[in-house]
């Protein structure tokens, strides 16, 4: 993805070289030319990535004819024909604008209300000269990375946090509530956290009004607002063919928009319904786009053939004609542990060994962009979750024991398994479940990173304004949403690859948002919808799939044969070491001792413990270290 990064002094001018450090702290963000505009007190750089015809000719940052207004911008927009009609742009002129000069023309014509119009994936800074105003804006989902940091003297923005690290006036410290939260798998309580003290992120629908010091006044004015209310679609449809219909043209045109591009484009193909459901759609709309279509595999290799997936894949391949590009990693998590933390600046990676080979292999292969099935577990593939309970409160007992029996039979599980696991365990209270749990040998220690008990007794507390939408199934809905509008990049732009999420599409989102709970488990099927909806489209052996094997033999496997790395880092930890202040490396230690004294690193008790203490405590440490050298 495109870089982009801006600073704004009160007194002291800004220099090439206050820029220039910026924009080499994310270099890997400009394979296509980096720029720097700057003008007395404020300056932007822009690292390009060309992935849409238009951004061919893209040159930003950008000036307005008259110099009053300067974009600097990382986007995609999906309206363009619609914008360029309310603007009073002609469609011979079109072809000739790039997505940031739109932006420009509609913040000259609309004001900061341009976002009100505005359709698709983006992140931008404008400098307004006569306001003395800086305006940056995310798009709705908040699919693009941006964090800043202002103090007395400065307002400094970036597309990486490093680039941020690189400005004089910025201190390297440790946000620890942060730390915790992300290291925790706990960041939508506060999407908004980083791990770094001072520097915050701007979240999906939000934008920034920043003013300098006045006269009068001895700090920055800066004004965040949410411009966006992600709201169900009121849905008035005469028959459930007519709401299947309407989705499936809502989710081609989310699929349609991110194939627009000058390069290859590549679909994630997993075998199972999210992946398959965009890659089928991709594969029927290509005939639209010049770019070649294929997709990207990661399979496992011969020593787990039980948990393959390729026959699925295959089965897509063959259908749709789609060429696929198998990829396996032979290398274990621990293989990237001391390069991950410079790719995302995050505490804890999610298998950074199968994504970092499947964006090389797209990278190769000229793919610039790669549509991933991220986030349709929080529209059309929702499972349901939360609606069975939500019957029984509101004594619903006739549907409840249809879905019940139906679930039951489908899935060949006794009723009263399905009713206890799926109705009963939801609505126990947490102290009851700790009781059990207790009472079964199973501690709460199972459950959590090997984090210091100091972190967890002080940011153990979720921050004030939690979870706004209650508690119905699509309160929980809403709030997943909303925690969730944080950027999904992971480890792409260092292969030059953006990601794409047509579920974050918010058209689809706001559909699927506004579809009735029946929706979801019905027929005896969880993700009915989805299963639903992508008839005549996915492959029937896909469509009507009950299960997905897991990648976690493969998994422990790899990370068996990377025991050895995870013994001689913890083993290095001196028992004065300041680490052991937010790590608790004998546990760590524990556990390694523990799971090489038994056949393979499966999971015990319930509870993933090769991944949860080994895997994720050492990132965590090594992450500490990272941040000790920057």
């Amino acid at each position: 993805m495109s870089g982009i990064a801006g600073l704004y002094h009160d007194k002291r001018m800004v220099t090439d070289a206050d820029m220039r450090a910026m924009s080499e702290a994310m270099s890997h963000r400009g394979p296509d030319g980096k720029n720097i505009w700057r003008q007395a007190h404020i300056g932007f750089c822009h690292n390009m990535l060309h992935t849409t015809p238009e951004s061919l000719f893209e040159a930003l940052p950008a000036e307005s004819r008259d110099r009053q207004i300067v974009i600097t911008a990382d986007t995609r927009l999906d309206n363009r024909e619609e914008l360029a009609a309310a603007l009073g742009i002609s469609r011979n002129e079109l072809p000739l604008l790039c997505d940031s000069q739109l932006i420009l023309v509609a913040y000259r014509h609309w004001d900061l209300a341009c976002l009100e119009h505005l359709l698709g994936d983006f992140c931008f800074a404008i400098w307004d000269k006569g306001r003395r105003r800086l305006f940056i804006a995310m798009d709705p989902m908040g699919t693009r990375s941006l964090l800043y940091f202002h103090s007395s003297a400065l307002f400094a923005f970036a597309t990486d946090a490093k680039a941020l690290l690189s400005v004089s006036g910025v201190d390297k410290k440790l946000d620890e509530f942060g730390f915790t939260l992300l290291a925790s798998g706990r960041k939508r309580e506060a999407p908004e956290r980083t791990c770094f003290e001072g520097l915050t992120r701007l979240t999906g629908g939000e934008y920034l009004s920043v003013y300098p010091p006045s006269p009068a006044q001895v700090c920055w004015k800066v004004e965040k607002r949410s411009y966006y209310n992600l709201q169900p679609e009121i849905l008035k449809f005469r028959s459930p063919e007519e709401t299947l219909e309407a989705f499936r043209e809502k989710f081609k045109l989310a699929v349609t928009c991110r194939m627009r591009s000058a390069y290859p484009v590549a679909t994630l193909l997993s075998g199972g319904l999210d992946s398959s459901a965009i890659s089928c759609i991709a594969a029927d709309q290509r005939g639209s786009f010049s770019p070649p279509l294929f997709a990207l595999s990661s399979c496992l290799t011969d020593q787990d053939p039980e948990q393959d997936e390729r026959k699925f894949i295959n089965i897509v391949a063959q259908q749709k004609q789609l060429p696929v590009h198998y990829v396996s990693p032979t290398s274990g998590p621990a293989a990237l542990l001391h390069q991950v933390h410079d790719m995302t600046g995050l505490p804890v990676n999610l298998n950074p060994h199968v994504y970092t080979t499947l964006y090389a292999k797209a990278q190769s292969e000229g793919a610039r962009i790669v549509m991933d099935g991220v986030g349709g577990e929080w529209g059309p593939s929702w499972t349901g979750e939360g609606y069975l309970p939500y019957l029984l409160q509101q004594l619903h007992w006739e549907k409840l024991k249809e879905a019940v029996f139906s679930l039951s039979q489908n899935y060949s599980q006794p009723s009263l398994r399905v009713f206890r696991n799926e109705v009963l365990a939801p609505l126990e209270p947490r102290l009851l479940r700790h009781i059990r749990h207790k009472m079964r040998g199973r501690s709460v220690e199972e459950n959590r990173l090997p984090l210091s008990n100091r972190l967890y007794d002080q940011h153990s507390a979720p921050p004030p304004g939690a979870s706004p939408f209650g508690k119905s199934p699509l309160g929980k809905r809403l709030n997943i949403i909303l925690g969730g509008r944080t950027p999904k990049e992971w480890y792409s732009p260092h292969f030059h690859v953006r990601n794409t999420f047509p579920y974050l599409d918010e058209r689809v989102l706001k559909f699927c948002l506004g579809l009735s709970d029946e929706w979801f488990i019905q027929k005896g099927w969880r993700r009915y919808f989805i299963r639903a909806a992508m008839e005549k489209t996915l492959p029937s052996e896909i469509q009507w799939r009950k299960d997905k094997r897991p990648f976690s033999p493969n998994y422990h496997r790899l990370m068996q044969t990377d025991a050895l790395v995870y013994e001689s880092i913890v083993q290095d930890v001196s028992p004065s070491d300041p680490v052991r202040d937010y790590i608790d490396v004998e546990r760590i230690k524990r556990t390694i001792k523990e799971l090489n004294q038994r056949p393979s690193w499966a999971p015990y008790n319930g509870v993933d413990l090769a991944r949860k203490v080994v895997d994720f405590g050492v990132q965590c440490l090594v992450f500490l270290r990272w941040f000790q050298r920057l």
